[in-house]
Formats: C-alpha cells, sequence, structure tokens
C-alpha cells in the first residue's frame, strides 16, 4: 500500500475513472441492470420474493467484469465468483489485525474451512489469469476503449502477469460485495417509503433519459441510504504519522486509529434525527459543512477509495433503473 509501485499502479488507473469512460461504463450498467430484472422479476409471479442482497452482489460482479474487465460474465460464472471471493473475505476477517496467527499458521493442516478457503484463493486467482488471457487473446492492446485491465494490462510497472492478477482479484473484492449490499440498501429503503419513490419517479419522468443521471433526487436517496448502512461499519484504520492533540488528548505517532463509520454517521450533533432516512436533508439548502465533512463512505486522503466514481455511479444507476421500472 506504499512506495513508488503503489503509486504508479494507482496513478496508471485514473484514466478509467474520466468522465467519458465513465459514461461508458453507466451504459453497460444500464442494460446489466434491465437484463437481471427481465431474467429475475419478468415472470408471471409479481409477488415472489429473493435475496435483495444476494442479487445486487452477483448484478455488481457481472457489471464490474464487463465494464471494467471487458469480461461478459455469465450468470454461473458471476454466482461463482461472488461465492468464492465471499469465502476469501471471511477467512481474512478471521486473521487479519493478528487476531488468529496460529489459523493462518497450521490452519490448513486441520481445519477444513482453511482449506476451502485456500482453494477459493486460488480458484479467484485463476479467474483473473483467465481475464488475461482473454485480452490477450482477443489482441485488445491497440483497442482505443480505455478499460481497467487495458490499463493494468499496459502498465509497465508489473513484472509478470502473476502480479496482474494479484490486482484484478483487489479490484474485485474491493468492489463487489460493497457495492452490491449499498444498492440492496437503496432498494430496500426505497421499498420502505413509497412517497420518496413516487417523487423519484415524477422527477426522472420530467427529464431526458440522458440526463438521468443528474438527478438530484437519486444522490440524495443513495447517500441517506449509505449514511444509515454504512458497508464498512467498522469504518477504516490509519496510522498517526505525528503526535495529534485532539480534546486534551495526545494521539501519539505510530498509534493506529480507527473511524467507525456506523457511529459518526449516528452522531446527534452533526444529523438531525440521526436514525430517520431523509434524503432532503442532503438538499444544498438544508446540509451543513460539518455533515459534508462527516459523510465519508469511501474514507478520505490518498489511500482513499480508488473507484469511488464508479461505486457512486453504479449505486446511482441501477438504483434508478430498477425504481423507474418496477
Amino acid at each position: 500500500m506504499e512506495g513508488a509501485e503503489w503509486k504508479h499502479r494507482r496513478l496508471a488507473t485514473n484514466a478509467v475513472f474520466a468522465s467519458h469512460n465513465l459514461k461508458r461504463m453507466s451504459s453497460v450498467m444500464k442494460t446489466c441492470t434491465e437484463h437481471w430484472m427481465k431474467n429475475t422479476l419478468g415472470g408471471d409471479d409479481k409477488t415472489k420474493s429473493f435475496n435483495v442482497g444476494k442479487e445486487m452482489v452477483g448484478l455488481t460482479i457481472k457489471i464490474i467484469l464487463e465494464s471494467a474487465f471487458d469480461y461478459k460474465a455469465t450468470t454461473t460464472e458471476a454466482e461463482y465468483l461472488s461465492s468464492e471471493l465471499l469465502i476469501c473475505s471471511q477467512e481474512f476477517a478471521k486473521v487479519s489485525g493478528g487476531l488468529n496467527p496460529l489459523r493462518k499458521l497450521f490452519g490448513p493442516l486441520f481445519s477444513t474451512e482453511v482449506k476451502r478457503a485456500k482453494l477459493a484463493s486460488k480458484n479467484v486467482f485463476n479467474f483473473a489469469l483467465k481475464i488475461i488471457n482473454g485480452y490477450k487473446q482477443n489482441d485488445k492492446g491497440d483497442s482505443k476503449t480505455c478499460t481497467l485491465l487495458s490499463c493494468i494490462m499496459n502498465n509497465p510497472n508489473y513484472k509478470n502477469d502473476n502480479e496482474r492478477a494479484s490486482d484484478i482479484v483487489m479490484w474485485m473484492n474491493a468492489g463487489f460485495d460493497n457495492t452490491g449490499f449499498a444498492i440492496a440498501w437503496v432498494l430496500i429503503d426505497l421499498a420502505r417509503h413509497p412517497s420518496i419513490v413516487s417523487v423519484l419517479r415524477d422527477e426522472l419522468k420530467a427529464i431526458p433519459l440522458k440526463d438521468w443521471h443528474k438527478s438530484i433526487s437519486i444522490r440524495n436517496i443513495c447517500k441517506e441510504s449509505m449514511r444509515l448502512h454504512p458497508v464498512t461499519p467498522g469504518g477504516s484504520l490509519r496510522l498517526v504519522g505525528k503526535d495529534f492533540i485532539f480534546d486534551n488528548m495526545i494521539i501519539s505517532k505510530g498509534s493506529i486509529v480507527q473511524l467507525p463509520s456506523y457511529l459518526y454517521t449516528r452522531d446527534e450533533d452533526v444529523f438531525d434525527s440521526p436514525e430517520e432516512f431523509q434524503p432532503n436533508r442532503w438538499n444544498e439548502k438544508n446540509k451543513s459543512q460539518s455533515m459534508t465533512e462527516t459523510f465519508i463512505p469511501y474514507t478520505a486522503g490518498r489511500h482513499s477509495c480508488a473507484g469511488q466514481a464508479f461505486a457512486n455511479l453504479e449505486i446511482e444507476t441501477v438504483s434508478i433503473v430498477s425504481t423507474f421500472k418496477l
């Protein structure tokens, strides 16, 4: 996460999130969402229930693979990949932070659960290599379309394809469940507040389809849902670079500071009625500077989420298409 190689790899992907590339990816997002709605909700039984979290995670995987890695996955592939990534994430959570070092050292010898996680890790890595091989076979090197995959493949800072595959896995893992569950919560919050859905639909009807991304209502709805249901409720960790004095308390250099988003997004000193779903609080005339400074779902600074523009676009696009067409 530090050093020249990390810096060059991050800088090399910045072009992917330029406005014209995001516009192309938005089109992919709309198509994938409409396809999901047709296959999942297009049957005769309109009362059939489904697991919205699972469905949105699967949809997110398909969107990431097609728009960022130029790989059109089948529903079976998306379900397989999301399942393997979830197994890897669960195992990582059990050994991260040094809380269970013996599990990492000796787990593969005795635990079937750890063995399964090792296999899942290998399967995900091999899937990334499959994406790389597909890029080479299709001779995409001269393509004018800038994708995350093309940036990775054309970046000279990688020593080999194994390093490229590792970063592809990193990108997939960073965005598949976080974004998927963020979308799921938006849809759940909208289902709970039909009056807000009506306002959103009226706004969308009044503006051209090409300008839907400019909808103030959907932006406020997504922000409010992400405030109430942060996808990383435990927040992020930061290493303090110098002694810091805060309210007569010294936080010494070298300390680890955790920012629990579930708590600060419900701060009563910042948000009125913090437990209530109120998208209008984000209107320009209502929001305060402290609200803006407190709402950092992708953290802040140079280690903030590199793909946050993509994630925001996907959350808003899928929510708009789903809400307007249901």
